[in-house]
C-alpha cells in the first residue's frame, strides 16, 4: 500500500474527526467521522466556509482568537461549540494549525476535534454538584449574617416609634403654645411647660440619636441587600456560554457570600487593581474556583487557632494586570502545604480534611476551570508554618490561545 493512500485510509477510518480547508477557510476535505458527528455529509460541506459550523463562538470572541494563532503560524487548542445539522450543539475539544509552504506562507488549515459533550455535561453536574454543597455549608452562616443586621434595624425601629411618641406630645405643646401666643399672660407658663417637657423626654439625646439609628437602619439595609444579591449571584444557575466577568466584582461578591467562614478566623485584606480588563469565561465556574480557595484558606487558618492556639489570621487578595495576564494572588497565614503533598493537591478526591470536611474536588476543579478551560496556570507558593499563596493567572480577555 503506498504510504500517501496508507494516510489516507487512516484519516478515513479514525474515530477523530479530520477536516482540511484552504487558507481562504473553504472547506476542501472531511473524513467519515465528520458525518457521525455532525450529522453533514463530506461531500455536500466541500467548498463551504468552516466558520458556519462554529458561530455560536463568534460571541465569545473565540474566531478572532482562532484566527490570531493561525496567522501568527502556530497552533491552537480548545473547546469549540460545533453546530450539528440537526440536534443540539456538540461541544468540542478541538486542534487546529496552519499547514505552512516551504516559504512561511499558510497554504491550508487542518482541524481534528472529538466529541466531549457527554464529558461537558457531566462537569456541569459536578459544578451544580459542587455549588449546592458549598450553598448547604453556607447556608446557616447566610442566615445568620442576615439576621444580625435586621435585628438592629428592628431594634431601631421600635425606638422611632417610642420616640415619636414622644416627640408627639411636644408638638402638642408647641401647638398650644402657638394658639396662646395672642395672649402674653399666658405665654410664660407654658414656655416653662415646654421646656419641662422637653427634660422629661431627654429631648436633646433624641435630636443626637435618631439620626444616628436612620444612618444605622440605611447600613443594615445596604447590608442585608449585599449579602441577597452576592448569595443570588453565586446561585444562579450556570451555563456553558462564555462571557465578560468583572473579576474584581467577582472576588468581593464572593467575600461577601463566604463571610460566615472567615469572619471569626481571619481579617480579610484587598488590593485590586483597577485597570483590570474583563476575563471572558464561565462565570458561575470562575466565582466557584474563587469560593473554594477562600474557604480552602479559612479553614487553613481555623486549623491554626484550634490546634496551635495563634490568633486571627489574614486572608489577603490581590488582583494585578501583568502585561496581557490577569493575576490574581489568593493568601493565607495558615500552616502552609507540606512539601511531600504539594504535587498531589490538584488530583480529584485528594484531601487532608478530617472526613466529612470536603470532598477534595475544590482544588481540581479550580485546575480545570483555569488551566485546562481558560489555557492559564495555578502557581502555588507556600513555606510549613508561614503559610499559602494560590497564583491564578490566565490571559485577559478570552482564554482559549493556545500556541
Amino acid at each position: 500500500m503506498a504510504f500517501q493512500h496508507l494516510i489516507y485510509t487512516a484519516l478515513k477510518q479514525s474515530a477523530l474527526v479530520f477536516v482540511l480547508a484552504d487558507r481562504s477557510g473553504q472547506i476542501l476535505y472531511a473524513n467519515p467521522a465528520f458525518e457521525s458527528q455532525t450529522g453533514y455529509r463530506p461531500q455536500e460541506m466541500v467548498g463551504k466556509p468552516v466558520q458556519m459550523l462554529a458561530e455560536a463562538n463568534d460571541r465569545a470572541g473565540l474566531g478572532a482568537s482562532i484566527l490570531l494563532a493561525l496567522q501568527e503560524g502556530q497552533s491552537w487548542d480548545g473547546r469549540i461549540a460545533v453546530l450539528r445539522k440537526e440536534g443540539p450543539v456538540l461541544q468540542s475539544q478541538a486542534t487546529l494549525w496552519p499547514v505552512l509552504e516551504d516559504t512561511g506562507a499558510i497554504e491550508a488549515v487542518a482541524c481534528v476535534f472529538r466529541d466531549i459533550t457527554a464529558e461537558v455535561n457531566l462537569e456541569a453536574q459536578l459544578r451544580t454538584s459542587q455549588k449546592l454543597e458549598a450553598i448547604g455549608q453556607l447556608a446557616s452562616g447566610i442566615a445568620h449574617e442576615i439576621n444580625t443586621p435586621t435585628q438592629y434595624i428592628g431594634d431601631n425601629i421600635r425606638f422611632f416609634e417610642q420616640s415619636m411618641n414622644d416627640l408627639q406630645g411636644l408638638l402638642e405643646s408647641f401647638d398650644c403654645l402657638l394658639q396662646a401666643a395672642a395672649q402674653i399672660e399666658t405665654l410664660s407658663p407654658l414656655t416653662r411647660e415646654i421646656e419641662a417637657y422637653k427634660r422629661q423626654i431627654d429631648y436633646d439625646y433624641l435630636v443626637k440619636e435618631v439620626p444616628l439609628a436612620v444612618q444605622q437602619s440605611l447600613e443594615g439595609n445596604q447590608r442585608v441587600a449585599e449579602i441577597v444579591r452576592a448569595m443570588k449571584e453565586f446561585a444562579h444557575p450556570g451555563s456553558d456560554a462564555y462571557e465578560p466577568v468583572d473579576v474584581n466584582h467577582t472576588i468581593m461578591s464572593t467575600l461577601a457570600v463566604s463571610r460566615n467562614e472567615w469572619k471569626y478566623v481571619a481579617d480579610v485584606e484587598t488590593d485590586l487593581g483597577a485597570d483590570l480588563p474583563p476575563l471572558v469565561c464561565d462565570p458561575s465556574a470562575f466565582s466557584q474556583v474563587i469560593l473554594n480557595l477562600c474557604v480552602n484558606a479559612a479553614h487553613a487558618m481555623e486549623e491554626m487557632i484550634e490546634k496551635r492556639g495563634s490568633k486571627k489570621g489574614k486572608l489577603r487578595i490581590q488582583t494585578r494586570r501583568v502585561e496581557n495576564r490577569i493575576e490574581i494572588r489568593i493568601s493565607d497565614t495558615g500552616p502552609g502545604i507540606p512539601a511531600g503533598i504539594r504535587e498531589r493537591i490538584f488530583e480529584p478526591f485528594f484531601t487532608t480534611k478530617d472526613v466529612g470536611k470536603g470532598t477534595g474536588q475544590g482544588l481540581a476543579l479550580a485546575h480545570s476551570v483555569i488551566v485546562d478551560k481558560l489555557k492559564g496556570a495555578i502557581l502555588l507558593e507556600s513555606e510549613t508554618g508561614e503559610g499559602t499563596t494560590f497564583v491564578l493567572q490566565v490571559p485577559a480577555g478570552f482564554g482559549g490561545h493556545q500556541g
